[in-house]
């Protein structure tokens, strides 16, 4: 079995990460205007891991629909979560374990419901994350349920029954599972818009709470769990396993998906997270930054990457952040002019 620890158990006794908020969507944020949106299907046992994948979302931009969440506040039935997922979400990751292979409520809501919308649109993505079983039990399970064999889509094995990892390798796993996933939605996001080659696209990134004076966006990575007001700070293991790969996911997706080189970015957070930005949205990026300052959008060509400059990944870089900690920002974000 694959060795569970947590990334920051170095740091347990200090803080933990704070709980996320609300995942179902308000109705400011449904419709077009929503940002990369995936539902997440899986058995109440695992809630545990499911809470972790969903603060790796989170932090990359993707919003995230949990069932467990809403049955529990009533405000969500079967024939919703059926609509959500037929005619809401912009994916479906589901979590594959032995639980999940009891769960009848899965197989015969959750699992049809995706099928079918990717059936009629075969850009929809259904990712399926493997833990403790194999993809022929998965083939098995389906065959079993008279469905479509999950095991053809593109999906990823975190651990099988047999297989022995170390937590690095796991958290690699996990954040190779958020990356597939934030391609996905950024992908049918961008599709629902009907984004064209000039489109500019739009993200947002908190620490505080903040609401971007802005219809829409498409990413809105919300990293309050981990890095809430000057309450709460990442430890290093935060920042070099989940909250740096988390920006340079998000750099490469934009990247890919959108040619436009310019994005316009809201930031509201304490320094430290202004420097690991400017950090991974360096030079060698060849994006252009519309900037909300004040009332009015400024162009920066190159993030500011204060003691970073222009050099590596340097070593120990969560520690060097870990101690910035606590400095505000003017505007959540410091600059550099273009040459």
């Amino acid at each position: 079995m694959a060795e569970e620890r947590n990334p920051s158990a170095a740091h347990q006794h200090e803080q933990e990460p704070l709980e996320p908020k609300q995942t179902s969507l308000p109705s400011s944020i449904t419709g077009m205007e929503r940002p990369a949106t995936v539902f997440l299907s899986y058995a109440h046992e695992d809630v545990a891991f499911v809470r972790d994948l969903q603060l790796r979302l989170n932090v990359r931009g993707v919003r995230c629909w949990r069932d467990a969440d809403d049955l529990m506040a009533g405000s969500l039935f079967e024939g919703e979560i059926v609509h959500a997922i037929e005619h809401e979400v912009d994916a479906v990751a589901l979590f594959l374990t032995p639980n999940c292979l009891q769960s009848d409520f899965i197989w015969q809501i959750e699992v049809p419901a995706a099928l079918r919308r990717h059936e009629r649109d075969p850009d929809f993505h259904i990712v399926p994350i493997l833990q403790g079983i194999s993809y022929s039990e998965v083939r098995h399970c389906c065959l079993q349920r008279q469905l479509a064999d999950l095991s053809r889509f593109h999906g990823i094995a975190l651990t099988d029954e047999q297989e022995s990892i170390t937590w690095e390798e796991q958290n690699d796993r996990r954040n190779q599972a958020a990356r597939r996933i934030l391609q996905a939605a950024l992908a049918l996001r961008l599709r629902r818009i009907k984004a064209d080659r000039s489109y500019e696209p739009w993200l947002c990134l908190k620490t505080f709470f903040f609401e971007p004076p802005v219809a829409h966006l498409d990413l809105d990575l919300d990293w309050r769990p981990l890095v809430y007001e000057k309450e709460r700070v990442p430890t290093p293991q935060e920042w070099e396993q989940i909250l740096l790969p988390a920006l340079l996911d998000v750099k490469q997706t934009i990247s890919e998906r959108v040619p436009s080189h310019r994005v316009h970015l809201f930031v509201q957070s304490i320094l430290p997270v202004a420097i690991a930005l400017g950090f991974v949205f360096r030079r060698s990026s060849k994006l252009t930054f519309l900037l909300l300052t004040g009332s009015f959008f400024r162009e920066v060509t190159t993030l500011s990457i204060l003691f970073f400059k222009d050099a590596p990944f340097p070593p120990r870089v969560g520690a060097r952040l870990h101690r910035a900690r606590f400095i505000p920002g003017v505007a959540g974000m410091v600059l550099r002019k273009k040459d």
